[in-house]
C-alpha cells in the first residue's frame, strides 16, 4: 500500500507549483492578466505586494459582500478592487476592476504609496482612447452604447474561443475570462476583466 502522508505532501507541492508557475502556453490577445504586479488567480506576491498581515486582509475581506479588497493608489485618485470567488485560495483574487474614486466613496482600502496609477499587463489604464485599447487587445470585441457611454466587451468561452483561448480557460479551470471597458467621451473610465464566477 502506498504511503497516504507522502501523497498529501506531493499533492500539496504540485498544487504550489501550479499556483506559482509562469503559464505555459500562447496567452490570446484580448486576455489581461493582471494589475501592477498582481496576476488573476496567482498567490505568490500578494501579501509581499499589499503589505498586509492576514488579521487585516481577512477583516478586509469579510467586510464586504461579494468579498473584495479596494487598493487605491499614492494620490487618492483611482480604485483598484480585488474580487474574491468563494472556495478559491486565500490572497487569490480572481476579478480586477479599475475605476476612478469619486470623493463619496467610503469602503475600508489599503493604500499603495509606490503605486502613481493602476496599470494593466496589457498597459491598459484609465485615460486612454478607444483606438489604444484596441491596439493592445485587439479588434476581437462586442460595442454597447449606454446612457452615451461606450462599453467595449470582449470575451473567451468554453464554446466559442480558439485553441489557445480553450487552452487558457483549461489552465485555470475557468469557464470564462471577460473584459470589460467603459469609454465616456473616448476616454477610458472603467476597466474590468476577469473570471465570472462559475
Amino acid at each position: 500500500m502506498k504511503n497516504p502522508t507522502l501523497l498529501v505532501v506531493l499533492f500539496i507541492i504540485l498544487s504550489f507549483e501550479f499556483y506559482s508557475q509562469d503559464i505555459p502556453l500562447e496567452i490570446p490577445i484580448e486576455v489581461d492578466l493582471g494589475v501592477n504586479g498582481l496576476l488573476l488567480a496567482d498567490t505568490s506576491n500578494v501579501k509581499q505586494l499589499l503589505g498586509i498581515s492576514d488579521e487585516i486582509y481577512k477583516e478586509l475581506l469579510d467586510a464586504y459582500f461579494p468579498p473584495h479588497l479596494n487598493i487605491i493608489n499614492q494620490d487618492s485618485t483611482e480604485l483598484l478592487v480585488l474580487m474574491f470567488h468563494p472556495g478559491s485560495y486565500s490572497y487569490s483574487f480572481n476579478e480586477f476592476n479599475i475605476l476612478e474614486l469619486s470623493d463619496t466613496f467610503s469602503e475600508k482600502c489599503i493604500t499603495l504609496l509606490k503605486v502613481e496609477r493602476f496599470i494593466t499587463h496589457k498597459n491598459v489604464f484609465l485615460g486612454m482612447s478607444n483606438d489604444e485599447l484596441k491596439s493592445n487587445l485587439g479588434n476581437d470585441f462586442e460595442k454597447e452604447m449606454i446612457n452615451g457611454n461606450t462599453i467595449v466587451r470582449y470575451k473567451l468561452t468554453e464554446e466559442y474561443s480558439d485553441y489557445n483561448g480553450k487552452q487558457f480557460l483549461n489552465f485555470y479551470g475557468m469557464p470564462i475570462y471577460y473584459g470589460h471597458y467603459t469609454f465616456i467621451e473616448n476616454k477610458l473610465r472603467r476597466i474590468e476583466f476577469g473570471f465570472s464566477y462559475p
